[in-house]
């Protein structure tokens, strides 16, 4: 296996960006249109790109599946092209990176069945969003502890006077996202109404977790357009021991099913 630090200059943020990539054991001997599977994995609010790595054991599961995985920091941009400061987070996810990645990285696939992305706490809503917004290019998205409803979310935020100066930074307020394409409830149902095929989603989170009913909402909402929305509750982990938990369930359901799962 491979565990490599990449460093580049970004055109779309005009800034030097750091990733993390892990490659398993047999990368080098892949050859012809058969390449990796790739798990793009998103960090949470004052991650980086070290944390899937040091804080569960997803490289070991990868190893296992036999898929590469690509992991993003993205500062604490919350996955957005900001609205203060100008930096364009989102565009360089989603436009700069899968091309530089596949560009240096030549066994990685680009076929969206090959190809999915999860994220912890924002870094869930970044997975989610990307997916709604680039509806043909992931076989599935997950969002662990995240929030899907980002206006509900931060209109809860913003009435409880918990609306940090990141989260300012990032969105400016609730109702400068809401129906736009950072609102993933308006992409859902904007993709429902036109009979768009969206691949699944995977909801997960602890029943201890602060705004559960919000994220329970969220779920019936999309569900209800008719979206594959899959959820699951943990009544007894949060934070890091959920979050191990259900990315080995999700390589072992979603990307890599009929691989045993380990760990």
């Amino acid at each position: 296996m491979a565990s490599l630090k990449v460093k580049f200059l970004a055109t779309s943020i005009k800034m030097q960006m750091h990733l993390a990539l892990f490659l398993p054991e047999n990368a080098m001997r892949v050859s012809g249109p058969d390449k990796l599977k790739v798990l793009w994995l998103l960090h949470g609010e004052g991650g980086d790109c070290s944390e899937w790595t040091r804080l569960s054991m997803v490289e070991h599961y990868a190893e296992a599946a036999n898929i590469a995985l690509v992991m993003p920091s993205l500062d604490n941009s919350m996955y957005m092209d900001m609205a203060h400061g100008g930096y364009p987070y989102f565009t360089y996810l989603i436009d700069d990176l899968p091309l530089h990645i596949r560009d240096l990285v030549r066994v990685l696939s680009d076929k969206p069945q090959d190809n999915f992305v999860a994220g912890a706490g924002v870094g869930g809503y970044g997975a989610v969003k990307w997916a709604l917004r680039a509806p043909g290019a992931f076989g599935g998205c997950a969002c662990f502890s995240g929030d899907v409803d980002i206006v509900a979310a931060l209109g809860d935020k913003q009435a409880a006077g918990d609306l940090g100066d990141d989260w300012i930074a990032a969105f400016g307020d609730a109702d400068r996202i809401a129906g736009t394409a950072d609102d993933p409830m308006a992409l859902g149902r904007k993709l429902a109404a036109a009979k768009t095929p969206v691949a699944p989603i995977h909801l997960a989170c602890g029943t201890g977790e602060p705004g559960i009913q919000r994220r329970r909402d969220a779920v019936k909402t999309l569900q209800s357009l008719g979206l594959d929305v899959r959820y699951h509750e943990e009544p007894q982990a949060q934070g890091w021991p959920l979050w191990n938990a259900r990315v080995r369930d999700f390589i072992a359901s979603a990307v890599a099913p009929g691989v045993p799962a380990e760990g």
